[in-house]
């Protein structure tokens, strides 16, 4: 039985606030988790995506500063101020389960029909 596949959002920051990008057929691995520590418990939520290089050839992430939720949504910001793009961050990060993107790296092994982009996050 093969992967099952889903739609994912990113909101990638760039020069002229957040974009939103919708990509198919991607690989959603979630972990929720939670550790102990001296000073009590702490999240160690996880995140792995992998998108095909068929859906998309050129991603360009900009690491812990762009946002990810599991399918499509109809959110968008207001890139009209600094004040403006952080409510927009709130207001995400309140109305879905949001994570950032920390790495992201191109995988392109064996025939181009394996060629994936893997993404971790938290």
């Amino acid at each position: 039985m093969g992967k099952q596949t889903v739609k994912v959002t990113i909101f990638h920051l760039g020069k002229n606030g957040f974009e939103k990008n919708v990509y198919d057929k991607c690989f959603w691995d979630e972990d929720q988790a939670t550790a102990i520590k001296k000073s009590g418990l702490a999240s160690v939520d996880s995140l792995y995506i992998s998108i095909p290089y068929s859906v998309v050839q050129n991603l360009v992430i900009n690491k812990t500063k762009d946002y990810i939720i599991l399918g499509e949504t109809d959110f968008e910001f207001d890139n009209t101020s600094q004040s403006t793009q952080s409510a927009g961050t709130r207001a995400l990060i309140a109305s879905h389960n949001t994570f950032i993107i920390n790495s992201c790296s191109l995988k392109n092994h064996g025939s181009k029909r394996m060629w994936h982009w893997e993404l971790s996050g938290k």
